[in-house]
Protein backbone atom coordinates (compact mmCIF):
# COMPACT_ATOMS: atom_id res chain seq x y z
CA UNK A 1 0.00 0.00 0.00
CA UNK A 2 1.40 3.43 -0.73
CA UNK A 3 1.20 5.45 2.37
CA UNK A 4 1.46 9.69 2.33
CA UNK A 5 3.66 9.51 5.00
CA UNK A 6 6.08 6.89 6.32
CA UNK A 7 4.33 4.79 9.05
CA UNK A 8 1.21 2.55 8.94
CA UNK A 9 -0.36 1.65 5.83
CA UNK A 10 -4.24 3.34 5.53
CA UNK A 11 -7.83 0.94 5.12
CA UNK A 12 -7.76 1.99 1.52
CA UNK A 13 -5.43 3.60 -1.04
CA UNK A 14 -3.24 3.05 -4.17
CA UNK A 15 -1.24 -0.19 -4.42
CA UNK A 16 1.69 -1.84 -6.72
CA UNK A 17 1.69 -5.60 -7.51
CA UNK A 18 4.55 -7.84 -7.81
CA UNK A 19 7.33 -6.26 -10.28
CA UNK A 20 4.91 -2.64 -10.96
CA UNK A 21 8.30 -0.54 -11.69
CA UNK A 22 8.57 2.55 -9.38
CA UNK A 23 11.23 5.47 -9.77
CA UNK A 24 12.63 6.61 -6.35
CA UNK A 25 12.42 10.05 -5.51
CA UNK A 26 13.84 10.27 -2.02
CA UNK A 27 14.99 7.69 1.19
CA UNK A 28 14.73 7.99 4.57
CA UNK A 29 15.09 5.78 7.59
CA UNK A 30 14.16 2.74 5.84
CA UNK A 31 11.44 4.18 3.68
CA UNK A 32 11.58 5.62 0.04
CA UNK A 33 9.06 8.13 -1.56
CA UNK A 34 8.06 6.33 -5.21
CA UNK A 35 7.15 7.25 -7.93
CA UNK A 36 4.38 5.51 -10.26
CA UNK A 37 3.70 6.66 -13.72
CA UNK A 38 1.91 3.40 -15.31
CA UNK A 39 -1.58 3.95 -14.40
CA UNK A 40 -3.99 6.28 -15.56
CA UNK A 41 -2.77 8.63 -13.33
CA UNK A 42 0.91 9.11 -11.98
CA UNK A 43 0.90 8.32 -8.04
CA UNK A 44 3.97 9.67 -5.29
CA UNK A 45 3.92 7.93 -2.06
CA UNK A 46 6.05 5.92 0.69
CA UNK A 47 6.55 2.40 0.91
CA UNK A 48 8.96 0.42 3.25
CA UNK A 49 12.10 0.04 1.79
CA UNK A 50 12.38 -3.76 2.80
CA UNK A 51 9.45 -4.25 0.31
CA UNK A 52 11.68 -3.01 -3.11
CA UNK A 53 14.11 -4.78 -5.36
CA UNK A 54 16.55 -2.92 -7.76
CA UNK A 55 16.08 -3.78 -11.64
CA UNK A 56 18.23 -3.07 -14.16
CA UNK A 57 17.78 -0.67 -16.41
CA UNK A 58 16.13 -1.24 -19.86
Amino acid sequence: MIRPEPGPAPERGAYLVRHDPVAILERRDGWVRALYRRGAKPVTGWLPEADLALAAAP
